[in-house]
């Protein structure tokens, strides 16, 4: 006669012996320490994988945030600032001040001025206590405060607010004195010296605004020097000293990513040494240094080829290696 199965979840023989239960811990014990045998050999212990790592998961593009990055725009012409206009107080102003100042300000100085905001506790010197009118750098004028939010404050985590117009700089300037009676009053001379140092009656113009990564690779060409680019002479000449070379770069170089190549080349000549050393520093940072993803799956003849190619076209001292 069969064995009766189990019908119901509850039943005691649906639950596994204790002799299975060990044997699992047994097996997914094994399990993990043959993952970590094999990644301590054969992962990312070495410079190389370390580095392939770290160029295919975080790329220059990748550490900045996407929220931060913004599209291409040019600067406009804003309209000329009428400055009697600007430095009057009206209840529009200290409106607009106050949620221009909750933005912008509040997380340092404190939604009530007195700069115990939570992200100013760890600043050195701490923000200014706006209450209070004493030991202001610039003065409590509005020109002062003006010129303070437009300049920032050399010394101090107090960075320059030109992103924002000179209209909105006003309304800030008007309720950040909103925090204390007897501020000084400005002269017709003083107003007149702010308005010739930022233009404003004229109608100051917008900065352009680029996205952070065209930024940093700005950054990167103004500080590397970039070899030039062989005329069609030299490019003849490299082409038959290094045939097989000069066909891999052209496949795995396209002509709009030459540039980065370029960089990656003039930045770290110790790649000159070897053509080991150059396949780890090309792999290492493909595709976002020039070089195609192709790179990584080229023989050792392949790599030597190149490298003379490289060699000969950037370092025409060395001839290759």
């Amino acid at each position: 006669m069969a064995k009766e199965l189990p019908k119901e979840p509850t039943d005691p023989r649906w639950m596994p012996s204790r002799n299975v239960l060990i044997a699992m811990a047994v097996l997914l014990q094994l399990a993990v320490a043959g993952w970590g045998i094999w990644h301590y050999f054969y992962g990312f212990g070495d410079e190389e994988h370390t580095a392939l790592l770290v160029a295919q998961v975080m790329t220059p593009e990748d550490m900045v945030y996407p929220d931060t990055e913004v599209g291409i725009t040019r600067g406009e012409k804003l309209p000329p600032i009428d400055m009697a206009d600007a430095v009057r107080v009206t209840p529009n102003a200290l409106r607009e001040g106050k949620q221009l100042y909750e933005q912008n300000c509040a997380s340092c100085h404190g939604q009530e001025g007195r700069g115990n905001g939570p992200s100013g506790a760890s600043l050195d010197p701490p923000p200014r206590n706006l209450t209070s009118l004493e030991g202001w750098k610039r003065g409590t004028r509005i020109s002062d405060i003006f010129r303070t939010l437009t300049l920032g404050l050399e010394g101090t985590q107090m960075s320059g607010y030109e992103y924002l117009t000179p209209a909105e700089r006003f309304e800030l300037t008007h309720y950040v004195q909103s925090f204390a009676q007897g501020h000084r009053a400005d002269t017709r001379a003083s107003l007149a010296e702010l308005d010739e140092e930022f233009q404003l009656s004229q109608g100051a113009q917008e900065p352009n605004v680029i996205p952070i990564s065209m930024a940093v690779d700005n950054e990167i060409a103004e500080a590397t020097p970039v070899p030039s680019e062989p005329d069609s002479a030299r490019d003849s000449e490299l082409r038959s000293a290094a045939p097989r070379g000069a066909e891999l770069f052209a496949k795995l170089v396209a002509p709009d990513e030459r540039t980065r190549a370029s960089y990656l080349l003039a930045s770290d000549s110790t790649w000159v040494e070897s053509s080991e050393r150059f396949r780890r520093i090309v792999t290492a940072g493909v595709p976002t240094n020039g070089f195609s993803a192709a790179a990584v799956r080229l023989s050792g003849a392949d790599w030597r080829a190149l490298h003379r190619y490289a060699a000969l076209r950037y370092r025409p001292d060395t001839g290759g290696g």
